[in-house]
């Protein structure tokens, strides 16, 4: 009888370390991804049939989260020693072309340990996409260039990193400042507008266009509400970019002390 209580104390102890989750591993993951962007249909699902880009990409990593998007950016490290990579609100463009790489390490706020959220972009040819990447399984991510096709491009907006093609600006930064990104020739923008993630303090305004015209996408766009806000630069018209490369590249203009979220255009190339 007493044989059969230590078996049964024994199975049973053998099953709660079986079932038991595990504690949260504070280890650095390591993510590493390749890039490429897609103009056929076939491109996006078969990437040999995609073309690599190994410059003028920047990237910026969130939280995972699978039902609501979060804007909480992961803290991203250069190496698994855990040296500091300058990440907000983005991943500089210089730092991919040393490698042709997106690589950084991380440890994900999220509950299996494992995946982020990143977002990718190619700031020459004006694209970005969304991708979940976890580090043990996801090495790839194509970018859907495809002309005729209408895009959302996204950038992350925020005032707390340095000004400059480096995007986000100081604060109260009162000068156009060049995100760096550009569209391609013969772009049609048929509407633009700000996801605020976190709002300014005080009343605050963004402006957005190309160097010739700041205003010419968004003007004057409150920004000291959280949510979509969406400004009537396109209620009666798009804007189309011409043969002139003066219209190419996207700045901005804003005043305020502290906003962060995203900056959106809907817009397709021919």
């Amino acid at each position: 009888m007493f044989k059969k209580l230590l078996t049964f104390i024994a199975v049973i102890a053998i099953v709660f370390v079986l079932v038991m989750p595990a504690p949260a591993d504070a280890a650095l993951r390591h993510y590493k991804l390749y890039v490429y962007k897609a103009i056929t249909t076939q491109a996006l699902f078969d990437v040999n049939r995609a073309t690599r880009l190994t410059d003028d990409v920047y990237y910026s990593v969130y939280r995972y989260h699978a039902t609501t998007p979060s804007a909480t950016r992961e803290t991203l490290y250069s190496d698994k020693a855990g040296t500091a990579l300058a990440s907000n609100p983005w991943v500089l463009e210089s730092v991919f072309d040393d490698t042709g790489t997106i690589d950084f390490y991380c440890d994900p706020n999220e509950t299996s340990d494992k995946t982020v959220k990143i977002l990718v972009i190619d700031a020459a040819n004006g694209k970005s996409t969304w991708a979940d990447v976890a580090f043990d399984k996801d090495h790839t991510v194509i970018i859907d260039e495809r002309p005729g096709v209408t895009h959302l491009l996204t950038l992350p907006l925020s005032s707390t990193c340095v000004s400059g093609t480096s995007w986000g600006g100081a604060a109260n930064n009162s000068d156009a400042v060049d995100t760096g990104i550009d569209f391609p020739l013969q772009t049609a923008i048929f509407d633009a507008f700000v996801n605020v993630t976190t709002a300014s303090a005080s009343a605050s305004t963004l402006d957005s266009g190309y160097l010739a015209s700041s205003t010419a996408f968004i003007s004057g766009q409150e920004t000291f509400t959280v949510g979509l806000q969406h400004d009537t630069v396109f209620d009666t018209a798009f804007q189309f970019i011409t043969t002139d490369s003066t219209y190419q590249s996207i700045y901005y203009t804003w005043s305020t002390d502290s906003v962060d979220g995203w900056l959106n255009f809907i817009h397709t190339n021919y």
